[in-house]
């Protein structure tokens, strides 16, 4: 009888050994599923967003891309009696 129980403790043991482990499988199978449903789904979005910012520089003149060191300011010309005023004399810069 000793024997017989301890068969049934030892098997009893095998089974729940086995739920375990199915249980385990179960979640790797889920979790590798999760992982391939994110994969699936935030590549295109990544894709998408880099093709867009590809765009955008595309689409944008080069001046602003390529900015020069040397820029030109814009001025502003006064015209007074149908002359126009030169404020680069030296009357006008003291």
């Amino acid at each position: 009888m000793i024997k017989s129980g301890k068969l049934k403790k030892s098997t009893q043991q095998e089974k729940s050994n086995v739920e375990k482990s199915s249980f385990v499988n179960s979640q790797k199978k889920t979790n590798s599923l999760i992982k391939i449903f994110a994969v699936v789904l935030l590549l295109p979005i990544i894709l998408a967003s880099l093709y867009y910012s590809y765009l955008v520089y595309a689409i944008t003149p080069a001046s602003i891309r390529r900015p020069v060191v040397a820029h030109h300011h814009i001025r502003m010309q006064v015209i007074v009696d149908g002359q126009y005023i030169d404020f680069s004399k030296e009357a006008f810069q003291e």
